[in-house]
């Protein structure tokens, strides 16, 4: 790397340096790399970034650093809008709406150089990856014309926010030429950092530097020859070898002893040793009086500091402060920065030192005028809140305000900063204002879940609910519906349990809105724990009770329950009857009246779901969705994109499918509840398999399963994740691995382990499993037990599993007319029961038997249809064995699919949207992805996620065929 003469030469780094050089070589391949540095403090961290910001700069790079600081932990994404808002806002404002403009109102809410008057966009707590993704865009258009360094240092002080959003940036890094390099020190990288880099590691994106003492020669180097022998040995000893101790000890040495304290007076700050922080201390003894309380004053205040705030915070005039910059700047201890009119400390121990060198009361002082002095500048509450949480006074109904308001305003974005905010709140308010307390504990115990603290989230609904005054109401009814969700996700269901029927008993009026309230809680723990004649029981109670009432929206929750335990039990018919009556009731509701039973959608969703009814699922999911997006209710939103995701995924809309299981994954990665982490992978592993990314599919699934064995899963999935992580081994090629796993997930050969209606279905792929290492017995055996379940069931969906795992064991057996017969058998039932792509599998295991009997015609008619109808749901995977099959037959298989049959509601050019539409008319004109992307101003990702959905909606697999439908829709 280069050396400027801004920049002091590096040494004894010539290692570390070239790792660093390698990140750029690796940017320049194409490849979005993750540099991370780690050392102890003064190692030299933040002088090896300098070096890779300069050599980044001089290839002509667009380099955006930040460093976060230690006092100002609460900003959120602090680290983040220091790094890119100043490039940001000296942009042309049209090249600022053309960065992301996909994005630009979850950006406007992030950096400041982006806001509008507008409001800012509803957010929530739960789908805080939103902000994320828009950030990755930014990123991604930053990138397109040259190359970003995006450079972030002492990560481990960042605030949440931006930790969630680095690590977010590790687990996704974008899909451009972004380097993004960190520095922290060791085993202080937060908790989802750490996961994140972990994963990266192993996939081999990860540079790391592990920055370690230099040796006696490169300090000598270091320190400059006047300092030698036994002063230059007493240097090493004291500094252990770390370069900035080295210097801040030559610094003394070079002043000589007059001022430095006795080693036994030196305080204890930190990792820093005693002889580093006396010299330190020396070094501020040498400032005039002004001088220094110019610096302390700016310890306090916050880094990067103005001269203005620093001199209303001690009250000095700005003059006088003025010069006593130029003595500090002189004397090395500050430096300004890029941004006018703000400096910082020449390093973050020495604000430190400042820092607690200064009296606690005068720091108070100190913390009240900075305070008074940003709400005269009209500066927002979040900026204000961290000098009013040091100053505030109990009772300070003011501070109280500045306070609460910080924390709605973080709460949607940075849940962990806004529970800082409420808590700090809640300590200024009096113990006898119940009503003040009151307001602060339910928001605070949100926002604690929001940032995963599920006991201290319970610990304040308990208090809130000690606080309300006796009585049944609605608002005790919220709360304890509330703890109770928190009590089931920490794993204490029966204190759950308890907590919902102590407060049932209590109800007077068991004919109340508020009994019928609780009893749906209740008939949704029977249902958490399987236990399906309670729920049926408790569901008749509730609904009884709100017929009587004449509230729609309490008959359609009641009705949804009962019909989603019918469904899970098999009894088809009576499901019926009650999703007709929630869907009768729920449909005719507006927002507003459905905010309070999302609930009521989701189980109705899930019940149209295992009744075949996938159009009526996905819309019913999709209104909850979007419900919980405008209220700002988010505690189902990942069950309900997993919800869509499923009522999209047999009908064989894999390309939404996919969408929506990403953004349920990534919502759920930030979740507190654990349960909705394991159930997005088990999907990302599900749906991955049906799309034919095995890797993804074994990857996720080994996730899945590995969390699957540490928690006991409070919702009734219990075999599902280990199921799709074994079947994914089998369809990856470890045939006996997956099959074990498979079987020990199904719990046996009463399958304990799964919904009584998908229990057909795991014995199906049991039977897959079997066959797969010719274990032709035990797979009949698995046959027989699904054709019995079907039997019971009587629904189309267990009766087309059934009939495929029968006719997969009749063709390994040499059975093919007998195979074939049972195949169509099961593709018809698929067929009446909307799943199209269970239809399109069983077609092609026909198609298999049919050619295993000597009927080739018929073989090569059934395949051909598979094929379209695979190609058409993007199930690659199972689309290839067809083409394997046809191609053993002697078909000849082009590359392009075969288009969909007329009617088909995935084919043609009409199912395009407008951006697919525009990106299918680019490709017909000969453009490039790297082309495509730089005129539409998008990422190549996003284009050739695009091209994924217009290849399935075309059923096609080439650019070609998408340019010959194209053309051929222009010349009609």
């Amino acid at each position: 790397m280069t050396e400027t003469a801004s920049t002091p030469p590096l040494v004894g780094r010539a290692t570390e340096a070239a790792v660093l050089t390698e990140t750029l070589e690796a940017l320049a391949d194409g490849i979005s790399p993750i540099a991370v540095l780690t050392g102890e403090p003064g190692i030299g961290k933040t002088r090896l970034l300098e070096e890779l910001t300069v050599e980044g700069e001089r290839r002509g790079h667009l380099v955006l650093a930040a460093r976060a600081a230690e006092v100002e932990r609460e900003l959120p994404f602090g680290v983040v809008i220091d790094a890119l808002d100043p490039y940001l806002a000296s942009l042309d404002r049209r090249r600022v709406e053309r960065l992301a403009i996909e994005r630009q109102d979850e950006l406007a809410a992030l950096f400041p150089s982006l806001q509008t008057p507008a409001d800012p966009p509803t957010a929530l707590s739960d789908e805080r990856y939103r902000t994320h993704r828009a950030v990755r865009l930014l990123l991604e258009r930053l990138a397109t014309p040259i190359p970003l360094v995006l450079v972030l240092d002492d990560v481990h002080w960042a605030d949440p926010a931006s930790i969630e959003l680095i690590a977010y940036l590790v687990r996704r890094p974008p899909d451009a030429p972004v380097l993004l390099a960190l520095a922290h020190r060791p085993g202080q990288a937060p908790g989802p950092l750490s996961a994140a880099l972990g994963a990266a590691v192993r996939e081999r994106r990860h540079w790391r530097v592990e920055l370690g003492p230099l040796d006696r020669d490169d300090a000598r180097a270091l320190v400059g020859r006047d300092l030698r022998g036994e002063a230059l040995e007493t240097l090493y000893r004291e500094s252990g070898g770390n370069p900035f101790y080295l210097e801040e000890l030559a610094r003394a040495a070079r002043r000589g002893p007059a001022h430095r304290p006795p080693r036994g007076d030196t305080p204890a700050l930190g990792p820093a040793p005693p002889a580093v922080v006396a010299a330190l201390l020396d070094e501020l003894g040498t400032l005039t009086p002004d001088a220094r309380v110019v610096l302390e004053a700016a310890a306090v205040v916050g880094e990067p500091f103005e001269p203005e705030l620093a001199a209303a915070a001690v009250q000095v005039e700005e003059s006088d402060v003025l010069e006593s910059l130029d003595e500090l700047l002189d004397a090395g201890l500050i430096h300004s920065t890029e941004v006018p009119r703000r400096f910082a400390f020449r390093h973050p121990l020495v604000r430190r030192v400042v820092y607690e060198s200064t009296k606690g009361g005068w720091r108070l002082a100190v913390h009240a005028r900075a305070a008074a002095e940003l709400a005269r500048q009209g500066a927002a509450p979040a900026t204000r809140a961290h000098h009013v949480e040091q100053s505030g006074q109990r009772g300070d109904q003011e501070a109280i305000a500045v306070l609460r308001e910080a924390g709605r305003a973080a709460a949607a974005r940075a849940p962990a900063t806004a529970a800082r905010w409420f808590a700090a709140a809640l300590r200024l308010q009096p113990e006898r204002a119940s009503e003040g307390r009151l307001e602060l504990l339910v928001p605070l115990a949100a926002a604690r879940r929001g940032a995963g603290r599920l006991q201290e989230s319970r610990n304040a609904l308990v208090e809130a609910l000690e606080l309300l005054p006796e009585g049944m109401g609605p608002a005790r009814v919220e709360l304890v519906a509330q703890c109770a969700a928190v009590e089931h996700w920490l794993g204490r269901h029966d204190e759950a349990r308890a907590r919902l029927r102590a407060a049932l008993d209590a109800v007077r009026d068991r004919a109340s809105r508020e009994a019928a309230v609780l009893t749906i809680e209740l008939a949704v723990d029977a249902l958490h724990r399987m236990e399906f004649d309670d729920l049926h029981a408790y569901g008749v109670e509730a609904l009884e009770v709100a017929q009587g009432l004449l509230e729609p929206a309490l008959v359609g929750g009641a009705a949804a329950m009962l019909s989603v335990g019918a469904s899970v039990a098999a009894r088809a018919d009576q499901a019926q009857d009650y999703r007709e009556l929630a869907a009768e009731c729920l449909d005719t509701l507006n927002e507003e009246e459905l905010t309070d039973r999302l609930d009521a959608l989701y189980f109705l969703g899930w019940s149209e779901v295992f009744l075949g009814r996938y159009e009526d699922a996905a819309a019913h999911f999709g209104r909850g969705i979007a419900v919980s997006r405008a209220s700002g209710h988010g505690r189902l939103i990942v069950p309900l994109l997993l919800g869509k995701s499923d009522a999209c995924s047999l009908p064989g809309r894999l390309a939404e499918s996919n969408e929506l299981t990403d953004a349920a994954l990534d919502a759920a990665r930030l979740s507190p509840n654990p349960n909705d982490l394991l159930w997005a992978l088990w999907y990302r592993a599900w749906i991955s398999l049906l799309t034919g990314d095995l890797d993804t599919a074994v990857a996720a699934g080994a996730e899945a399963h590995s969390l699957a064995t540490e928690l006991t899963p409070n919702v009734f999935f219990l075999g599902e994740p280990g199921w799709t992580y074994g079947l994914a081994l089998v369809e990856a090629g470890e045939v006996d691995q997956g099959t074990e796993f498979m079987l020990a997930a199904i719990g046996g050969s009463d399958l304990p382990k799964f919904l009584p209606n998908d229990r057909a279905w795991a014995c199906a792929d049991a039977v897959h499993a079997e066959l797969a290492r010719n274990r032709v017995e035990a797979a009949e055996t698995w046959a027989d037990r699904a054709v019995g379940i079907a039997g019971e069931l009587g629904t189309d969906f267990a009766t087309a599993h059934a009939q495929r795992a029968r006719a997969e064991v009749l063709l390994a057996r040499g059975r093919g007319d007998e195979a074939a017969e049972h195949a169509l058998a099961s593709t018809a039932a698929a067929e009446r029961c909307g799943s199209r792509l269970d239809a399109a599998r069983s077609r092609a295991l026909a198609g298999s038997a049919l050619a295993a009997a000597g009927d080739r015609e018929r073989a090569v008619d059934e395949l051909r249809a598979a094929r379209r109808d695979l190609a058409a749901c993007g199930a690659g995977h199972w689309r290839a064995q067809v083409e394997r099959e046809l191609r053993r037959l002697g078909e000849r298989i082009g590359r392009a699919a075969v288009a969909p049959r007329a009617g088909d509601e995935l084919g043609g050019v009409d199912s395009l949207t407008a951006r697919e539409l525009e990106i299918a008319d680019l490709v017909t004109d000969r453009r490039t992805n790297r082309e495509i992307a730089a005129t539409l101003y998008l990422s190549e990702k996003t284009i050739e996620s695009h091209l994924r959905n217009i290849f399935v909606k075309l059923g096609v697999s080439s650019r070609v065929a998408v340019a010959r439908a194209i053309e051929a829709e222009r010349q009609h």
